[in-house]
């Protein structure tokens, strides 16, 4: 783990999930992304917007393979070993997400979310090499005394190209990083699966989203923790991550002829699967 992530702005742990985590974890969101969330459905998220590029939805409550609540639990301990200071500004979760993208050669583009005091971290699942989505970070540019767009310029990149440093890790890598720092993703040509969290200090006025506790998950860990998950956002806006697909761009998202072929596919990986099922009990010795 990277032991100075108060003057870079970004750490790094590996193994942060077993190979028998990620492998179960990747089995549920291959099925989650096999078909199109439509009439209620909790499975994936297609954008009309950005071919190749999928969400989870509602993912604190679609997931059943491991307990993400406790998961966002061990990223903020995670933060607190890194930053003791972090205690004192009791950090709460406004957003999770999970991601799918490939088939998408341009890298995500250098920028800053302006967000002071934000932190984000995110878990490889799948990919993170640099044809897959690798992180991209500018050390140390989290303590910046200027400001700038949102995206940077050709010749702010070049200035400040020496401090760039590229995630290439393996799946289950854990990536923490001070979001208000300059950071991109090189290109995902291969397919990149990440669960993102995002943290803010109580009290900020900047964007949330809502964050959907499921009654299985309640374990004794997180109710004694409940407050990390009560974040402030306004019951009714509609306007940060996930949130936005339940009320913003959701009549946006699946247009007609693209929900037929997400359909047709997901009608193909099932008949593949059952006729494999019969091929096996046919397969069976006979008594």
């Amino acid at each position: 783990m990277h032991q100075r992530f108060d003057s870079t702005g970004l750490a790094i742990q590996h193994n942060f999930l077993t190979p028998d985590q990620l492998r179960v974890f990747n089995q549920e969101l291959d099925l989650l992304f096999s078909r199109p969330s439509v009439n209620g459905s909790l499975y994936g998220v297609f954008y009309r917007y950005r071919p190749g590029y999928a969400s989870v939805s509602l993912p604190t409550l679609s997931i059943r393979s491991i307990n993400l609540l406790e998961l966002a639990l061990r990223v903020r301990d995670t933060l607190h070993e890194l930053l003791p200071a972090a205690r004192e500004k009791s950090y709460r979760l406004t957003g999770l997400s999970i991601f799918s993208e490939e088939n998408c050669p341009q890298p995500l583009f250098w920028h800053t979310d302006e967000r002071k005091g934000m932190i984000r971290a995110q878990i490889y699942l799948q990919g993170g090499q640099a044809d897959s989505g690798a992180f991209r970070y500018m050390v140390g540019t989290h303590q910046r005394d200027y400001e700038v767009e949102h995206k940077l310029s050709p010749r702010q990149i070049e200035e400040l190209s020496s401090r760039i440093v590229e995630c290439r890790e393996p799946p289950g890598t854990l990536i923490l990083f001070d979001s208000f720092g300059f950071h991109a993703k090189s290109s995902c040509r291969e397919r990149r699966r990440t669960i993102m969290f995002e943290m803010q200090p109580a009290e900020t006025d900047y964007a949330k989203a809502s964050i959907y506790l499921a009654s299985g998950d309640l374990t004794p860990k997180v109710v004694e923790n409940i407050r990390f998950f009560i974040n402030g956002h306004p019951k009714n806006v509609f306007v940060h991550g996930e949130d936005d697909v339940l009320r913003g761009i959701g009549a946006e998202v699946l247009p007609l002829r693209f929900a037929a072929i997400v359909f047709l596919s997901s009608l193909i990986w099932k008949i593949r699967f059952l006729a494999g099922k019969l091929v096996r009990s046919l397969q069976l010795p006979r008594k």
